[in-house]
């Protein structure tokens, strides 16, 4: 499956400390490509789009 423009659906994995790549996974995620991130900070974890 492609991310609409006719390439190839891209993975990206984030991992930090706190959620500072929020922003940067949404626009990722946006363009058609799979994005997933791991937040170490318990309060940090519910910040933006990704909530649970």
């Amino acid at each position: 499956m492609g991310n609409g423009n006719g390439e190839k659906k891209l993975k990206f994995l984030f991992v930090s400390h706190s959620a500072l790549a929020n922003d940067l996974a949404w626009e990722i995620k946006n363009e058609g490509n799979e994005a997933k991130f791991f937040i170490e900070s318990a309060s940090d974890k519910n910040v933006g789009i990704w909530r649970r």
